[in-house]
Protein backbone atom coordinates (compact mmCIF):
# COMPACT_ATOMS: atom_id res chain seq x y z
CA UNK A 1 0.00 0.00 0.00
CA UNK A 2 1.50 3.53 -0.88
CA UNK A 3 1.62 6.06 1.62
CA UNK A 4 -0.51 9.57 0.95
CA UNK A 5 2.72 10.76 1.16
CA UNK A 6 4.48 9.15 -1.14
CA UNK A 7 1.96 9.32 -3.54
CA UNK A 8 1.89 12.87 -3.49
CA UNK A 9 5.77 13.45 -3.81
CA UNK A 10 5.81 11.08 -6.92
CA UNK A 11 3.11 13.02 -8.51
CA UNK A 12 4.43 16.39 -8.00
CA UNK A 13 7.52 15.18 -9.90
CA UNK A 14 5.96 13.20 -12.45
CA UNK A 15 4.02 16.49 -13.01
CA UNK A 16 7.08 18.49 -13.51
CA UNK A 17 8.45 16.06 -16.12
CA UNK A 18 5.13 16.44 -18.10
CA UNK A 19 5.68 19.90 -18.12
CA UNK A 20 9.20 20.03 -19.22
CA UNK A 21 8.12 16.79 -21.67
CA UNK A 22 5.51 18.89 -23.08
CA UNK A 23 8.14 21.89 -24.29
CA UNK A 24 8.14 21.89 -28.47
CA UNK A 25 11.87 21.74 -27.76
CA UNK A 26 11.92 18.34 -27.45
CA UNK A 27 9.94 17.55 -30.69
CA UNK A 28 13.22 19.32 -32.58
CA UNK A 29 15.70 17.32 -30.22
CA UNK A 30 13.99 14.17 -31.36
CA UNK A 31 13.85 14.87 -34.95
CA UNK A 32 17.58 15.50 -34.62
CA UNK A 33 18.39 12.37 -33.14
CA UNK A 34 16.42 10.84 -35.63
CA UNK A 35 18.63 12.12 -38.47
CA UNK A 36 21.78 11.56 -36.67
CA UNK A 37 20.48 7.94 -36.11
CA UNK A 38 20.04 7.52 -39.85
CA UNK A 39 23.18 8.88 -40.06
CA UNK A 40 21.94 12.27 -41.90
CA UNK A 41 23.04 14.66 -39.36
CA UNK A 42 22.45 18.55 -38.98
CA UNK A 43 24.66 19.12 -36.73
CA UNK A 44 27.04 17.11 -33.38
CA UNK A 45 24.61 16.46 -30.78
CA UNK A 46 25.84 16.03 -27.43
CA UNK A 47 24.50 13.52 -24.53
CA UNK A 48 25.70 13.36 -20.86
CA UNK A 49 24.60 9.75 -19.96
CA UNK A 50 27.37 9.02 -17.41
CA UNK A 51 27.10 11.10 -14.80
CA UNK A 52 28.52 10.95 -11.41
CA UNK A 53 25.19 11.33 -9.12
CA UNK A 54 26.40 10.83 -6.21
CA UNK A 55 28.68 14.03 -6.24
CA UNK A 56 25.38 16.25 -7.66
CA UNK A 57 23.33 16.58 -4.38
CA UNK A 58 24.51 20.10 -3.49
CA UNK A 59 20.78 21.22 -2.61
CA UNK A 60 19.00 18.60 -2.11
CA UNK A 61 17.53 18.38 -5.42
CA UNK A 62 18.67 14.70 -5.69
CA UNK A 63 17.52 13.52 -1.83
CA UNK A 64 15.15 10.71 -1.54
CA UNK A 65 12.10 11.31 0.53
CA UNK A 66 9.64 8.25 -0.21
CA UNK A 67 9.55 5.72 2.03
CA UNK A 68 8.24 2.37 -0.02
CA UNK A 69 11.01 1.44 -2.17
CA UNK A 70 9.14 1.13 -5.18
CA UNK A 71 8.47 4.74 -5.02
CA UNK A 72 12.10 5.29 -4.00
CA UNK A 73 13.16 3.80 -7.47
CA UNK A 74 10.78 6.22 -9.29
CA UNK A 75 11.20 9.44 -7.22
CA UNK A 76 15.55 8.71 -7.87
CA UNK A 77 14.47 8.81 -11.65
CA UNK A 78 12.54 11.14 -11.69
CA UNK A 79 14.49 13.75 -9.69
CA UNK A 80 17.24 12.93 -12.29
CA UNK A 81 15.31 13.68 -15.34
CA UNK A 82 14.54 17.09 -13.91
CA UNK A 83 18.14 17.72 -12.33
CA UNK A 84 19.41 17.07 -15.63
CA UNK A 85 17.08 19.22 -17.76
CA UNK A 86 17.58 22.10 -15.01
CA UNK A 87 21.51 21.96 -15.38
CA UNK A 88 22.91 20.22 -18.39
CA UNK A 89 20.13 19.84 -20.59
CA UNK A 90 22.28 19.61 -24.02
CA UNK A 91 20.37 17.30 -26.46
CA UNK A 92 18.13 15.88 -23.60
CA UNK A 93 14.71 14.47 -25.09
CA UNK A 94 11.83 14.57 -21.88
CA UNK A 95 9.75 11.96 -22.60
CA UNK A 96 5.82 12.03 -21.69
CA UNK A 97 5.66 8.87 -20.27
CA UNK A 98 7.28 6.21 -17.92
CA UNK A 99 8.52 3.02 -18.38
CA UNK A 100 7.40 -0.28 -16.21
CA UNK A 101 9.56 -3.12 -16.82
CA UNK A 102 8.01 -6.34 -16.67
CA UNK A 103 8.53 -9.09 -14.30
CA UNK A 104 10.66 -11.58 -16.43
CA UNK A 105 13.54 -13.46 -14.49
CA UNK A 106 16.34 -15.68 -15.84
CA UNK A 107 17.90 -19.24 -14.54
CA UNK A 108 21.30 -17.23 -15.90
CA UNK A 109 23.90 -18.47 -18.02
CA UNK A 110 25.62 -21.16 -15.58
CA UNK A 111 28.13 -18.62 -14.97
CA UNK A 112 28.16 -15.54 -12.83
CA UNK A 113 30.77 -13.07 -12.72
CA UNK A 114 33.47 -14.29 -10.82
CA UNK A 115 35.64 -10.21 -9.85
CA UNK A 116 37.58 -8.41 -7.22
CA UNK A 117 35.92 -5.04 -6.74
CA UNK A 118 37.90 -1.46 -5.97
CA UNK A 119 36.10 0.96 -4.29
CA UNK A 120 37.50 4.48 -4.20
CA UNK A 121 34.34 6.38 -3.20
CA UNK A 122 31.48 4.14 -1.15
CA UNK A 123 29.07 6.51 -2.21
CA UNK A 124 29.60 5.94 -5.81
CA UNK A 125 27.99 2.94 -7.60
CA UNK A 126 31.04 3.23 -10.24
CA UNK A 127 33.88 0.81 -9.21
CA UNK A 128 36.92 -1.13 -10.60
CA UNK A 129 36.77 -4.69 -11.75
CA UNK A 130 39.30 -6.86 -12.12
CA UNK A 131 37.62 -10.24 -13.90
CA UNK A 132 38.17 -13.15 -12.85
CA UNK A 133 38.59 -16.02 -16.33
CA UNK A 134 36.54 -18.49 -16.26
CA UNK A 135 36.31 -20.17 -19.19
CA UNK A 136 40.52 -21.68 -18.84
CA UNK A 137 39.98 -24.76 -21.58
CA UNK A 138 37.58 -26.16 -23.39
CA UNK A 139 35.55 -28.18 -20.72
CA UNK A 140 34.61 -24.94 -19.62
CA UNK A 141 32.29 -24.45 -22.48
CA UNK A 142 30.11 -27.03 -20.70
CA UNK A 143 29.86 -24.62 -17.76
CA UNK A 144 27.10 -22.00 -20.31
CA UNK A 145 23.37 -23.31 -20.25
CA UNK A 146 20.71 -21.92 -21.90
CA UNK A 147 18.55 -20.12 -19.60
CA UNK A 148 15.50 -20.25 -18.40
CA UNK A 149 13.41 -17.67 -18.80
CA UNK A 150 9.70 -16.66 -16.94
CA UNK A 151 7.63 -14.08 -16.40
CA UNK A 152 5.37 -13.53 -13.50
CA UNK A 153 2.22 -12.46 -14.93
CA UNK A 154 1.38 -11.54 -11.43
CA UNK A 155 4.03 -9.81 -9.94
CA UNK A 156 4.07 -7.84 -13.80
CA UNK A 157 0.60 -6.85 -13.01
CA UNK A 158 0.84 -5.29 -9.59
CA UNK A 159 3.78 -3.45 -10.46
CA UNK A 160 1.26 -1.27 -13.48
CA UNK A 161 -1.20 -0.92 -10.96
CA UNK A 162 1.15 0.93 -9.45
CA UNK A 163 2.02 2.96 -12.11
CA UNK A 164 -1.26 3.74 -12.62
CA UNK A 165 -1.91 4.65 -9.32
CA UNK A 166 1.05 6.83 -9.50
CA UNK A 167 0.87 8.41 -12.60
CA UNK A 168 -2.35 7.92 -14.13
CA UNK A 169 -3.45 11.25 -15.89
CA UNK A 170 0.19 12.61 -15.84
CA UNK A 171 2.50 10.42 -17.54
CA UNK A 172 1.35 7.63 -20.01
CA UNK A 173 2.83 4.43 -18.76
CA UNK A 174 4.72 1.81 -21.44
CA UNK A 175 5.18 -1.53 -21.19
CA UNK A 176 9.27 -2.30 -21.02
CA UNK A 177 10.53 -5.84 -21.73
CA UNK A 178 13.52 -7.78 -20.62
CA UNK A 179 17.32 -6.89 -20.47
CA UNK A 180 19.22 -10.05 -20.08
CA UNK A 181 22.30 -7.27 -18.67
CA UNK A 182 20.34 -6.09 -15.54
Amino acid sequence: MISQSDKTIIRKLASEVAEIASLPIHKEKEKLWRKLNALKPERPMVMIDQVCWNEMNINDELTIKCTDPECQQYEGHLRRIIYQWHHFSVDMVVEPFIRVRKAVWSSGFGITVKDQIAVTDPTNSVVGHLFINQLENDSDIEKIKMPIITHDEKETARRFETAHELFDGILEIKEEGYDPSY
